[in-house]
């Protein structure tokens, strides 16, 4: 079959489609699952190790209609058998090709013929706020075969024995029903999981990136397990984004920043393959992590929720509103225009609800006190959080374990509760954080400072208003310039303290000697010059 396939067709694809198929990539992963590691003694399906089970890797039946089209072509005898599917499902839902007739009107073309099973399951693509009873019929009948090759993948998981996660596939469709339904499958299966590789938006909240979560259903987990943003100048303000705004005030479930192939920390800038790699991105991770296990951010209530009435939408695809999105990358770079105001993502929690019965209002909004767009702020729920998108954008992190800044906040002076930031540097990303699991700043035996800028390798040329640069060195070649971070920081309440900057692994040096620290008449200040640390990282010891 493989010689039958043109190279941009995907095989892959036809597993939605094909039962045989489907039941060979069944088999494999049951055969899998059913290993016993000769290391460990443990099949796989008992290992803890496995993360989840994915059903369809970056591949669903709503996406590239066209080329499941042109694959089938090639298939005469698979082609044939979908055909008779699609007809047999719409003979039980019209009963009689009349009734089909007078559902579908002229879109009912001349020679199509029901009993023959000419009828296309492929829906044209289309835009607007609904689609016709044709296209409607056809995408309700792909979500069913989609649905009931998970049902069946996912029996024969469980059958194994395996306990974890299960879920449908971590991918887009290409239209707005289409999109529904195929969230509505994975919904049936497990969790939602997605993927995205689009810009971190700082000036923006709830673009590029962080618009992924307009895809978090209500009731269940929400995974984000491929994703980076990235930027021209060497910033990493994304893994930021996704464990203040993603992991906390959205409550998502899970985070996996993509990155492979290189080991350890690069002396470069890597691509999308490498990203996780970056000197800049691995800095920021034990602040993250401790603030994610910690829960300092807390989780915010729904503020936005879009509800979609089951019944609806499959009898005629229309749901009573419509959000575009953006494909870009082939569905791996997405974008979404929500129906709600795009900055409630930034507010507090934004979800979809599937409702088994009739929705009267589809829309809820309650994001509007918590958006000034005149001031240009964006306040959280919780009132931990600020965005604010004057300039380039920058958002703060204000809870009792954490303090922290991100973005173009250069000359302002920012309080959170009894910690004040400021740095001159246009940009950067500073976190003061406890290092207890039960600690506050207020209470720290020790507190970590991260310190992280721009950086980039050595010869990059920019214009100082262009997207990309104008000259850019060979990858993998380095050396990294990493920009040193001025800062002041201010710490009210606490009474004694020792400064010492630690080196890029974080470890205090043997002869480690401690920097001045200020006492002031309500707490301590440390001034931070990262030019003469050489370092991003600084501990507080305090008495």
């Amino acid at each position: 079959l493989r010689k039958r396939f043109p190279m941009e067709v995907s095989f892959y694809a036809l597993t939605a489609i094909a039962p045989d198929v489907q039941d060979l990539q069944i088999q494999f992963h049951v055969n899998l699952l059913n290993h016993v590691n000769p290391h460990t003694g443990l099949r796989y399906a008992d290992d803890p190790a496995v993360a989840y089970v994915e059903l369809q890797n970056e591949e669903d039946i709503f996406l590239g209609t066209q080329n499941l089209e042109a694959a089938l072509a090639q298939c005469p005898t698979y082609k044939k058998l979908f055909f008779e599917r699609f007809a047999q499902w719409l003979k039980e839902k019209y009963r009689t090709p009349e009734a089909l007739a007078a559902a579908w009107g002229t879109t009912l073309k001349k020679g199509e013929s029901l009993e023959q099973a000419t009828l296309n399951p492929f829906p044209a693509y289309f835009a607007g706020a609904a689609p016709n009873q044709r296209a409607a019929d056809q995408m309700a009948f792909l979500y069913s075969v989609q649905s009931e090759y998970y049902r069946k993948f996912a029996k024969a998981v469980r059958g194994t024995g395996y306990k974890g996660p299960v879920i449908g596939s971590g991918w887009q469709a290409s239209n707005w029903v289409g999109h529904l339904l195929n969230v509505m499958s994975d919904r049936e299966i497990g969790h939602i999981d997605r993927h995205n590789y689009n810009g971190a938006d700082l000036k923006n909240p709830g673009r590029g990136l962080m618009s992924a979560g307009f895809q978090a259903v209500l009731d269940r987990p929400f995974a984000f397990s491929e994703w980076n943003g990235g930027s021209r100048v060497g910033m990493a303000p994304d893994l930021p984004m996704v464990a203040v705004y993603g992991m906390g005030l959205q409550g998502w479930d899970m985070s996996m920043c993509f990155g492979w192939k290189s080991a350890g920390v690069t002396n470069w800038t890597n691509g999308l393959n490498q990203y996780a790699n970056n000197f800049n991105v691995l800095t920021q991770f034990p602040a993250m992590a401790r603030m994610v296990r910690r829960g300092d951010v807390k989780e915010g209530e729904v503020v936005a929720n879009r509800r979609i009435s089951i019944p609806s939408l499959l009898q005629k695809g229309d749901v009573g509103f419509t959000e575009s999105f953006s494909l870009l990358g082939g569905a791996n770079n997405k974008s979404f225009n929500p129906a709600v105001p795009v900055e409630s993502l930034a507010a507090g929690r934004v979800v979809l609800e599937y409702v088994d019965g009739p929705v009267a209002e589809p829309i809820m909004d309650k994001s509007a006190p918590y958006i000034d767009r005149k001031a240009g702020l964006v306040r959280s729920v919780t009132g931990q959080l600020l965005w604010n998108t004057k300039g380039e954008g920058f958002f703060t992190v204000n809870t009792p374990g954490t303090k922290a800044v991100v973005g173009y906040c250069g000359g302002e002076l920012l309080e959170l509760g009894e910690t004040t930031i400021m740095t001159p540097n246009p940009y950067a990303q500073i976190y003061v954080s406890a290092l207890g699991k039960d600690e506050t700043i207020a209470d720290a035996k020790r507190i970590l400072i991260t310190t992280i800028a721009r950086q980039v390798d050595k010869g990059t040329v920019f214009d100082e208003l262009g997207a990309k640069a104008l000259v850019t060195p060979k990858p993998g070649k380095g050396p990294l310039l990493i920009e040193p971070v001025k800062a002041t920081i201010e710490i009210k309440g606490r009474k004694a303290g020792t400064l010492f900057a630690l080196d890029h692994d974080g470890r205090k040096p043997a002869d480690a000697k401690p920097s001045p620290v200020e006492k002031t008449k309500d707490g301590l200040r440390f001034q931070l010059d990262g030019a003469q640390s050489r370092t991003v990282y600084y501990l507080v010891e305090m008495d």
